[in-house]
């Protein structure tokens, strides 16, 4: 089975402690950390910067998904995950999973307490797919 590239921002200090905590839980090395502002990270791959810059992208069986919904495709791939996987899928979890998704990453700074490099401000409201 191939892995789930996840596209993330590398200069968010959020995106990059968040993605470093899923690898840690990859257990099956499913998925595959590709740094947004690398030119190698798109190769393969149908999904320009600008775009990749707005939310995080997973890409699984060259369909990609963002934000909410490229946690729910993580979420069948990594073991922890696994029970909570399809509650994911029940009516109503997609209307709160992307309103949690926005308000995480409107708030990352309150949660996490940085942003060393500025980026975290262009990240506000995107579309979800």
């Amino acid at each position: 089975m191939a892995s789930i590239i996840i596209l993330y921002d590398s200069k968010c200090d959020f995106c990059t402690a968040s993605v470093m905590a899923l690898k840690k839980i990859d257990w099956l090395g499913q998925l595959e950390l590709r740094d947004l502002h690398k030119k190698e990270s798109y190769k393969g791959i149908n999904i320009q910067k600008k775009e990749a810059e707005k939310i995080v992208h997973a890409i699984s069986g060259g369909k990609a998904t963002t934000g909410f919904f490229a946690f729910r495709t993580i979420a069948w791939r990594v073991p922890v995950f696994w029970l909570l996987a399809p509650i994911l899928y029940l009516p109503g979890a997609a209307f709160v999973g992307k309103a949690t998704y926005k308000w995480i990453t409107e708030h990352r700074t309150m949660l996490y307490g940085k942003c060393s490099s500025g980026t975290c401000a262009i990240h506000k409201s995107s579309n979800e797919r």
